[in-house]
């Protein structure tokens, strides 16, 4: 917006009687009283109707469909707001067939008799991408005015783009509060607040508080094609008919560094959660679109979980088909990316030389123990083991199996506690002979030190371990009790 509104409001006075809407195309002005005595309402819904026959979906949503209603009213319903109210800067868009003066360094000022740019509007469902590509290309002083005037503009809104975008929203929403604690918020809010007062003395106060915070969620971060969905269907113990495998995972901002490794050796969708603050997610923009791995995927799912704010709801659903895919993990020690192996034989041949080992086995051997590693190198079937305490393997299952426990946040049980969800709920921990994941080295998390380091930490994860037991109890009955002999001390 490069005016003020009230002379927008003003169009209202050069409507005339029968006319009861202004646009051009994506800015409108709706006279309301007018647009109801149509029937608005009647027209909407038969426009509606009417398009669907011969369009499956509106791309633009419900602009299409004002769009199209507006049209069928005929052109002396409608007022034609001048152009510099909606001036396109998309690059399909011809400057010339609305030529408007515009100063960057002087906004204010602009020449007698010609049209003074109001409203610039970029279209177009890739913005960031095509306003990264602007930035980067220099202004030619030799090229016409018009077009000049469009990429100044593009690079002006970059700019507050980005100035807004590393802006810490925390700020905002803290002053706000202060404005109003009583009357601001959702009741979501302030029933997390009584709570956490209510354990305030207590030195897990911060963690048995902060699983009921229900944070704010930008699900789509960035353009999602959705990949042609096939039934994974179970034949046999020994046959898994159909392969549509999403990798789901979830990662913090000094894990960001992997996902181009990522990337080029899973070709297949992702779905990643991503807990960042406001400023790291506008790195991410620039991470991901100078990122030659992943700039040009449309088959990951970025989810950012935001570390400030609240405003997340959600629902848990469960599956009837009681089963999951347990995938053996490994590590090794020395990176090489171009010697990686990529079948069971080659990674065998490293076991022996002992290059490669057993996920975490010399250091918490109870985490991936039950996946019996042993038959794994010696079968070419599909075997079934049964739960064991602290048990944490990587695992394929049906998004509507289970949901990870909130209250597990930082280091330690957010694994193990979702794998003996999937046991109380009857699910068969199933190995697949020749699938494998590798894990390479990283430096520690700050959470891991935390928990190697603290042992309020340790105590206080020792604490949610024994609430979820018990969480588990009540719902499920004499079918959780095996749980409560479970390790205290994990380690990791």
């Amino acid at each position: 917006m490069n005016a003020d509104i009230s002379q927008l409001w003003a169009h209202f006075d050069h409507f005339l009687s029968e006319q009861g809407s202004g646009y051009n195309t994506g800015v409108m002005l709706l006279h309301l009283e007018r647009l109801r005595r149509l029937p608005w309402d009647h027209l909407w819904r038969n426009t509606t109707i009417e398009t669907l026959k011969f369009l499956p979906y509106a791309p633009l949503a419900d602009q299409d469909v004002i769009n199209t209603a507006l049209k069928t009213l005929g052109s002396n319903s409608i007022y034609k707001l001048p152009c510099e109210w909606n001036r396109q800067l998309v690059r399909n868009t011809h400057p010339k067939n609305c030529s408007v003066s515009w100063d960057p360094t002087n906004p204010d000022h602009h020449t007698a008799g010609t049209r003074y740019l109001k409203i610039a509007h970029f279209n177009n469902q890739e913005k960031p991408d095509i306003l990264w590509r602007d930035w980067l290309e220099p202004i030619n002083e030799s090229q016409n005015e018009d077009y000049t005037i469009d990429l100044q503009l593009r690079q002006t809104f970059i700019e507050q783009y980005r100035y807004f975008r590393d802006y810490d929203g925390q700020v905002i929403r803290s002053k706000i509060e202060e404005i109003c604690p009583n009357r601001c918020g959702s009741g979501e809010k302030k029933r997390w607040r009584r709570e956490n007062l209510e354990s305030a003395n207590s030195i897990c106060a911060r963690f048995n508080g902060e699983h009921r915070i229900h944070r704010r969620v930008h699900p789509f971060f960035f353009l999602y094609e959705m990949p042609a969905t096939s039934k994974t269907v179970y034949n046999t113990i020994n046959t898994l008919a159909a392969s549509n495998l999403t990798l789901v995972s979830q990662l913090s901002f000094d894990r960001l560094h992997r996902l181009e490794e990522l990337a080029r050796r899973w070709e297949g969708p992702m779905s990643l959660a991503l807990y960042l603050t406001d400023k790291e997610a506008g790195v991410l923009v620039d991470f991901l679109y100078n990122s030659q791995s992943l700039q040009n995927r449309r088959n990951i799912g970025y989810h950012v979980v935001y570390v400030d704010g609240f405003n997340r709801s959600g629902t848990q659903k469960t599956g009837d088909d009681k089963w999951c895919f347990v995938i053996p993990a490994f590590e090794l020690f020395e990176v090489r990316y171009d010697r990686l192996p990529d079948t069971k034989q080659a990674l065998l041949e490293h076991l022996n030389n002992e290059t490669i080992k057993p996920f975490r086995h010399e250091v918490w051997t109870a985490g991936h123990m039950a996946t019996d590693y042993e038959r794994w190198k010696n079968t070419s079937s599909i075997y079934a083991v049964n739960w064991s305490a602290d048990y944490e393997p990587y695992v394929i299952v049906r998004r509507e199996a289970a949901q990870f426990d909130e209250r597990f946040v930082g280091f330690g049980w957010n694994k193990a506690s979702f794998i003996m969800q999937l046991d109380v709920l009857d699910f068969r921990f199933l190995v697949l002979p020749h699938a494998f994941l590798l894990h390479l080295p990283h430096p520690p998390s700050i959470e891991v030190f935390r928990y190697r380091t603290n042992k309020v930490y340790r105590s206080c994860v020792d604490e949610l371990k024994l609430g979820f037991i018990k969480h588990l109890a009540r719902q499920y009955g004499v079918r959780a009790l095996k749980y409560l002999d479970f390790r205290r001390d994990t380690e990791g």
